[in-house]
């Protein structure tokens, strides 16, 4: 038995108010409820309310309102399903993450090791990491301000979301100068922390950009306009 359009909104209202509001995941847990929802109904001789009851306490421990933590940036609370998702974006982020800043800063640290900071070779490198962080700002505050406007909310756009406080934070120390790009010092060791810091926002601001690409994916699939 195919549900009507009336019921599936009801379907889709009742996640709402569970605060299931990411896309991406609220239109497939309708699918899937949808599903078995029409199989009830065709196996037993109930009505579409008791049959809705039923496939939502089997859904109750994915729904159920859980805490993320730390790792989006500060605490998130939110249904299970949408905050395991989330967390499995940042999983994945932070091992590759650690691969390129082993990769990136080891290399450029070697380079460091054998340059006295008044080189040209430092110099034009300061101003490439200038260039480059100021680039990614400028990109990651714009597709904020996309997502704001764009009514949309997924699971990618709320990770690229929460980050917002530490790209304005950076890019405070970075203006400030508490955050050198490879300081005229002759600290190699605090050479060493800036590359950290650098390349780590660099990574985080490509990684961004691959959320907030998914993000408009989904909304072209979904076609929210």
């Amino acid at each position: 038995m195919k549900l009507t359009t009336k019921q599936i909104a009801l379907i889709d209202e009742t996640l709402v108010l569970n605060t299931l509001t990411y896309s991406d995941i609220k239109y497939e847990v309708i699918d899937h409820i949808a599903t078995e929802i029409e199989t009830i109904l065709s196996d037993k001789n109930i009505g579409f309310e008791n049959a809705l009851q039923i496939v939502f306490d089997k859904w109750n421990r994915q729904l159920k309102t859980t805490t993320l933590g730390f790792s989006v940036c500060y605490s998130l609370s939110g249904p299970k399903i949408a905050m395991d998702k989330m967390s499995r974006i940042v999983r994945n982020e932070l091992k590759w993450a650690l691969v390129f800043l082993v990769l990136i800063a080891a290399s450029l640290t070697t380079l460091i090791y054998n340059f006295e900071s008044t080189t040209p070779f430092i110099k034009t490198t300061r101003i490439a990491l200038k260039v480059s962080l100021l680039a990614a700002f400028i990109i990651y505050v714009v597709g904020k301000i996309l997502m704001f406007k764009s009514n949309f909310t997924t699971t990618f756009s709320k990770v690229y979301d929460r980050r917002f406080v530490l790209v304005v934070l950076y890019a405070v120390g970075f203006i400030f100068n508490i955050l050198p790009i490879l300081p005229d010092t002759t600290s190699s060791n605090r050479n060493i922390i800036s590359l950290i810091f650098v390349f780590l926002y660099l990574f985080y601001s490509i990684s961004s950009f691959v959320l907030l690409t998914k993000h408009y994916q989904l909304k072209a699939k979904y076609q929210i306009l």
